[in-house]
């Protein structure tokens, strides 16, 4: 993810069409004061668009950690400001692959998130989540290595910005709502939620298959959810 942009109006000293130097006026035809030049021509300072992918692949996911300031050495997903030329999936496609080297094909929106101006640069966030199809995990020059966490182990002191952790709060969830659906679609219990993120224990427990050839009662034990339980009912898939 690159550099935070600069807070509104700080690199903003002079008019780009004319060159004459700006100050904040209300005008008539506006509800807020605006950067304007002596010839009323307006500057409009809007947030910039900043877009995120949370690559995906065998329950878990691949996270970077930051070789530039801000936030040197912060654990995050792939991620960057869109160029002008490119839509939100082609910007999160182009991040993946640029900072740790990997092709991904993008699943649903995990959420949109902002971090309004004054105490923040001025930015809205666009975070997909995705599965890696081809590459190779190689960090680029904004990384200083990348590494796959499973949910459990994600660093969660060691983000650097709470739209990081919204973000990954939110895939967790999206996630743990869908493994709960779908077990409770395929008739079993869900006594609680999985392990991960927001705090939550550890102990998510649901009955155990009933196959035909289940010795009598076994269909009643708990086993825990994880990946790992994929070998057993085929349901719990990260």
């Amino acid at each position: 993810m690159t550099q935070e942009p600069l807070a509104p109006g700080e690199e903003l000293r002079y008019c780009p069409q004319c060159g004459a130097p700006l100050a904040l006026r209300l005008l008539p035809t506006e509800d807020r004061p605006r950067l304007t030049c002596d010839r009323e021509h307006i500057l409009y300072v809007n947030p910039k668009v900043i877009v995120g992918v949370i690559p995906e692949r065998r329950g878990r996911i691949l996270m970077m950690r930051r070789a530039i300031e801000p936030r040197y050495g912060a654990w995050t997903y792939p991620g960057g400001f869109m160029e002008i030329d490119e839509t939100v999936e082609e910007g999160a496609v182009r991040e993946a692959r640029e900072e740790v080297g990997i092709q991904v094909r993008l699943g649903d929106i995990v959420g949109v998130y902002s971090r309004p101006a004054p105490q923040s640069p001025g930015i809205v966030s666009i975070v997909f989540g995705g599965r890696v199809v081809g590459g190779r995990v190689t960090p680029g020059r904004e990384a200083l290595e990348a590494r796959w966490f499973r949910p459990e182990e994600i660093p969660w002191d060691d983000l650097p910005y709470e739209t990081t952790g919204w973000a990954l709060r939110d895939w967790l969830k999206q996630k743990r709502d869908r493994i709960r659906n779908r077990c409770q679609r395929e008739g079993f219990s869900v006594r609680r939620a999985p392990p991960w993120g927001g705090g939550l224990k550890a102990g998510w427990r649901h009955k155990a298959c009933r196959t035909s050839g289940s010795p009598p009662g076994r269909g009643a034990a708990t086993v825990p959810c994880s990946p790992l339980h994929t070998k057993r009912c085929g349901l719990c898939t990260m």
